[in-house]
């Protein structure tokens, strides 16, 4: 596998308000992180599999070595683009991640 590029993960922290509402802020968690990101393009059985009911023609797919320490919905920031970890497969060599892209930062 080649981990050609360098991102930064950022783990997310809830705080409930006094009314019960959630707030998430983000903080980076590793920077210059190695992996590899590619286009996706999943047929609809395979997005049944992964549990995405719309994919934006801009999600990602992030191949790295196992981590178990790397999470959904943890983000990852690449280059300008901010996206959202939302499914983790783990693979006999490597584990994959389907990113999406965080909208209305």
């Amino acid at each position: 596998m080649m981990l050609r590029h360098i991102v930064t993960i950022q783990s997310r922290t809830a705080t409930v308000g006094s009314e019960g509402e959630k707030t998430f802020t983000y903080a980076n968690f590793k920077s210059g992180y190695r992996c590899d990101i590619q286009p996706v393009a999943m047929s609809p059985e395979e997005m049944r599999a992964w549990g995405v009911v719309d994919l934006s023609a801009n999600s990602r797919a992030m191949f790295y070595p196992h981590d178990s320490n790397v999470t959904t919905l943890m983000r990852v920031v690449f280059g300008s683009d901010v996206y959202e970890i939302r499914n983790i497969n783990s693979w006999s060599i490597h584990d994959k991640a389907l990113l999406v892209p965080v909208q209305g930062l």
